[in-house]
């Protein structure tokens, strides 16, 4: 599509989860989309690959025969306290995907339901217009009425609609590792995470059909410590590598300013920074702002006004809220040591079993929080206090 031909009602910057889910329900609504990737497609896509339950009930796709295996037991190991918890769920708390095979399948979907795309295609300029968007891909021109960004924390869309680079981004270090069949069978079943090894962060083992996921992140930002943490891992679980490949990635850990739009663009995904503070997943409220965005573009009236307004509303009621009170637990786990060490000791398998349930989509951590009576009863048991309950 060149600048002389029709205008799109939308097009869609990046095919990850957010971009996929946007366009799928633009298209299912007869809104002619256009996805827009910038890598050769299928292409490879950097993530620990663990899909937790509540994203697995956000989708609107089936993406059993993408999936690696599913735990329904996750453990949690507290180094520096030497204790250790255990979940259990009926669902499974982490299916395990290949985000390569994972956002084919829900491109695809998007393609069925009548959205096109192109591949190959980085955006390098973006004019906002007053009825319309320029964006140039290559030597190719589009016009469209919406633009969705969805092409990730460090993607090209947010910074050439003037919102800079993301100012909260912290390191992450994944990687695939070949091993052999008695360790992959010591692994299997479980999706794994170790606190008190990496300063101000976590590790974790997510076991695939034939390797394992390992990789750890640190709110402390020192990327290259994150090579010694992984290795020092490795070495502590008596993994040893057959073959290996490292990819270092960053993660959003706040979103971006409000709001989260600006004239004909919206932000969703990453590329907004509504990635759960406390558990550095993204997927889950990846998908649901896309189908926010989607919605708000359907819904919001011909207006960017009113598409912005729609938008930031519903972004507000269901994530950027939530998103808040997890960064009251993000500070407590990864700010206050001391505090969280006697939290775990106090009350690990409590703490456990909450976020079992948040990342099943069972519980959000507004109610664990915002509860009168639940924050005081832990506060308390915290502090050693009691009697001092609100009554109610």
């Amino acid at each position: 599509m060149t600048s002389g031909s029709p205008i799109w009602d939308a097009v869609v910057v990046g095919s990850g989860p957010a971009g996929a889910t946007a366009a799928l329900h633009l298209a299912q609504r007869d809104f002619r989309v256009l996805i827009l990737e910038k890598e050769t497609w299928p292409r490879y896509k950097t993530c620990g690959g663990g899909l937790v339950w509540r994203a697995r009930r956000q989708l609107d796709v089936d993406v059993g025969d993408s999936l690696e295996g599913e735990t329904h037991l996750a453990e949690l190991h507290v180094h520096d306290t030497g204790t250790a918890f255990a979940v259990t769920r009926v669902e499974p708390l982490v299916s395990m995907t290949l985000r390569s095979v994972l956002d084919d399948t829900l491109t695809k979907a998007a393609l069925a339901a009548g959205a096109e795309m192109e591949s190959a295609r980085k955006v390098t300029h973006l004019d906002q217009l007053p009825d319309s968007v320029t964006l140039v891909a290559g030597d190719h021109s589009y016009r469209t009425r919406f633009v969705i960004a969805a092409d990730g924390a460090a993607g090209a869309t947010a910074t050439l609609s003037a919102w800079g680079q993301h100012p909260h981004l912290i390191p992450a270090l994944e990687s695939e590792i070949r091993t052999d069949a008695a360790t992959l069978k010591r692994f299997s079943g479980v999706a794994r995470f170790d606190f008190g090894l990496v300063s101000s962060g976590y590790a974790w083992v997510f076991p695939k059909r034939n390797h394992l996921s390992v990789g750890c992140l640190s709110f402390r930002r020192h990327k290259h410590e994150l090579q010694r943490n992984l290795a020092a891992y490795l070495r502590l679980l008596d993994i040893d590598p057959l073959q290996s490949e490292d990819h270092g990635f960053v993660i959003p850990v706040a979103p971006r300013a409000s709001p989260l739009t600006k004239g004909r663009v919206l932000l969703t995904g990453d590329s907004a920074g509504l990635v759960d503070p406390v558990t550095c997943e993204g997927i889950s409220n990846a998908i649901l702002s896309g189908r926010l965005a989607a919605g708000a573009i359907a819904d919001g009236g011909p207006s960017p006004g009113g598409v912005s307004r729609t938008y930031q509303r519903s972004l507000e009621d269901s994530i950027l809220r939530e998103l808040r009170f997890g960064r009251i637990l993000a500070g407590f786990l990864y700010r206050s040591p001391r505090l969280s060490r006697f939290a775990f000791r106090r009350l690990g398998q409590s703490l456990s079993e909450a976020m079992a349930d948040i990342i099943s989509g069972d519980r959000t951590y507004q109610e664990l929080l915002s509860s009168p009576k639940g924050y005081f009863h832990v506060l308390g048991r915290l502090l050693g206090l009691r009697g001092t309950y609100p009554k109610g």
